[in-house]
């Protein structure tokens, strides 16, 4: 990656995560964001479903939506998805309710078959664990709190489910290389479903209507790295 690339996606991160400490902070990104979550916000956003005779769908949805508290995360989801260019909603089964999850692009992998539908999600993220009074391991990770972060990795397909628990961080490229001290808990579970519970979204899709989407500055990554 070029020195102008790596600086521009220096930019995006302290856009995303809300860094306005670092130098690389820019008032174009920033103010822009500002006035895109008005505009998607300020009327505010409602989900129903389509045939919905009784309303009890409408009433689960937005239990859903009030158990997972999206409200609160919808300005922060608007931000990774206008950087990025796309992202990945994940439905996950708890109880009689859903986990509703974002993956931004960084953190997920989506495969499609030959009529556009998914085929296999892949999904990484992290979760912190209290530190036990045994033996610490040493192959896991601190937390700012003092206890330690554990990683998990899903792969998602429409029978089931492979799940990698490890002490040490899942990336993309280290997925298949874990060391066997750090590899953890694997197993997998039965996708009682039968589909994918995902939905992955596009900024700007081109007409092809090929499975990626743009973020909106990267086309002005130049422009916006001379200014």
């Amino acid at each position: 990656m070029s020195t102008v690339q790596t600086e521009f996606q220096q930019i995006l991160t302290a856009a995303k995560e809300r860094r306005g400490d670092l130098s690389v902070d820019s008032m174009i990104v920033s103010s822009h964001l500002a006035q895109m979550r008005m505009f998607m916000l300020r009327r505010g956003i409602e989900f129903y479903a389509e045939q919905d005779s009784f309303g009890k769908r409408r009433e689960f949805i937005s239990q859903v939506c009030e158990k997972n508290m999206l409200d609160m995360k919808l300005d922060s989801i608007i931000d990774y998805f206008l950087c990025d260019g796309q992202g990945l909603f994940y439905f996950r089964p708890s109880g009689d309710d859903y986990q509703l999850l974002y993956f931004p692009k960084e953190s997920y992998r989506a495969y499609r078959d030959q009529n556009n539908e998914l085929s296999s999600v892949i999904l990484t993220y992290s979760f912190n664990v209290q530190k036990s009074n045994k033996t610490i391991d040493v192959y896991s990770t601190p937390d700012q709190e003092g206890g330690r972060k554990k990683y998990i990795r899903l792969e998602v397909f429409k029978d089931r489910i492979e799940q990698t628990i490890s002490d040490e961080k899942i990336s993309f490229e280290n997925a298949s290389g874990l060391t066997n001290t750090g590899m953890g808990q694997k197993e997998t579970l039965v996708n009682s479903l039968g589909f994918i519970p995902a939905v992955e979204v596009f900024n700007y899709m081109d007409c092809t209507g090929e499975a990626n989407g743009n973020g909106e500055f990267e086309w002005l990554a130049n422009q916006i790295m001379y200014h």
